[in-house]
């Protein structure tokens, strides 16, 4: 018996090609290293300890480190906050 793949005509939501909204975007929750490139222009957190240190850093510039120390930094927004400029 010969079975047919018949998922052509079903939209399961997926259109196989990004919303003009979210092309080349980085999803919340991505991570980088300290001295990498930032991929993705936005407000970066790193946990350290009991602290929560938050940072807006643009597209292409190096993920800073903490107090010397290479960190995690997590991507939890797209928005950027001139006062948390990274001044790197």
């Amino acid at each position: 018996m010969k079975i047919d793949n018949m998922t052509s005509g079903i939209n399961y939501g997926y259109t196989g090609q990004p919303s003009k909204n979210n092309q080349g975007r980085k999803q919340l929750g991505y991570e980088q290293y300290s001295g990498t490139d930032c991929q993705q222009t936005g407000q970066w957190q790193a946990s350290l300890y009991s602290v929560n240190v938050i940072v807006s850093i643009q597209k292409g510039t190096v993920m800073p480190y903490h107090q010397s120390q290479p960190v995690k930094w997590k991507l939890v927004d797209y928005g950027v906050d001139k006062e948390l400029t990274s001044s790197r």
